[in-house]
């Protein structure tokens, strides 16, 4: 309806000058700011409901039950999973971020900050989530290297912008056990049998022909707990991996035993008597390539 027709109709009619936009404009700018915010809370919600729902499944079919984080991203959800247990899940709101990684206990608690990471990061003062948001970024940068520095950073303010992305077959197989108190060459060898019988039945349920064998050593000492390793590798023949899919006798002893004397510095087990641990035999598979670990 136009002006004139309104004040022909209503002649006490108050018109009010619409050229000051300036009112229009500051609310529409505050609806616009809220509308991102409203949307994340309703992907929060169907996510919550789809976490639910799976949980339900799998209690249902398998009988098992388990916890689910559900926030913007992958860190963050991993991070709020893990706060109600057992059998609950969480959802975080954006707001709540800030309060989350505030109540972190330590930096190793960021999903990507391993055990050298953290070392690197306390050899420059950082113990805390809040000392790593307000260190320089440079300096980390010139410790950590940039890519690794900004993702860093980036964590610690609650920020991932990697993708979910389905995991498909697993990219490894592996199996391991403690060496101690084994000294003799027979033991080694029993050893190695035991893990190659439950590796090689995996293997064959997966179905992909392996290509490489690799076996590693981890050498326990008072100092370094955790981080001497060593490797040795070798090809599995074609005819080894072929029958490694299809369940027939499979030799494949015969490509590790090497690897370990070889790993003892051709000293065969007597170099190993005194180690606490030593825990070997890992399957490792990266298609195309099967590599077989121990």
């Amino acid at each position: 309806m136009s002006v004139i027709d309104a004040k022909e109709k209503c002649p006490q009619l108050i018109l009010v000058s619409g050229e000051d936009l300036t009112h229009y404009r500051e609310i529409s700018y505050k609806v616009t700011a809220i509308a991102p915010r409203v949307e994340e809370h309703i992907r929060l919600a169907v996510g919550s409901q789809i976490a639910a729902e799976l949980r339900t499944a799998l209690y249902k079919k398998l009988g098992l039950t388990g916890c689910a984080g559900i926030a913007t991203n992958k860190t963050l959800s991993k991070l709020v999973s893990g706060i109600f247990k057992p059998n609950q899940q969480t959802t975080l709101l954006p707001e709540s971020t800030a309060l989350l990684l505030s109540c972190l206990e330590h930096l190793k608690k960021v999903p990507g900050v391993g055990y050298r990471t953290a070392q690197k990061l306390q050899s420059l003062g950082l113990s805390r989530i809040q000392d790593l948001q307000v260190f320089p970024l440079a300096t980390l940068e010139k410790v950590l290297g940039a890519v690794a520095a900004q993702r860093i950073h980036s964590l610690s303010h609650g920020v991932d912008e990697a993708p979910v992305t389905p995991s498909g077959p697993p990219q490894s197989l592996s199996d391991e056990d403690s060496f101690r108190n084994i000294s003799t060459e027979t033991e080694v060898v029993q050893k190695i049998e035991e893990l190659l019988t439950n590796l090689l039945d995996r293997m064959q349920k997966d179905g992909r022909q392996p290509r490489t064998v690799r076996l590693t050593v981890r050498r326990f000492s008072a100092t370094n707990k955790w981080f001497s390793r060593e490797s040795r590798q070798c090809p599995i023949p074609n005819h080894i991996g072929q029958r490694i899919t299809t369940g027939r006798d499979i030799p494949i002893l015969t490509l590790h035993y090497p690897l370990f004397v070889s790993l003892s510095g051709n000293k065969g087990v007597s170099s190993f008597k005194n180690l606490k641990k030593t825990a070997i035999s890992k399957i490792k598979i990266k298609t195309p390539h099967f590599v077989f670990l121990l």
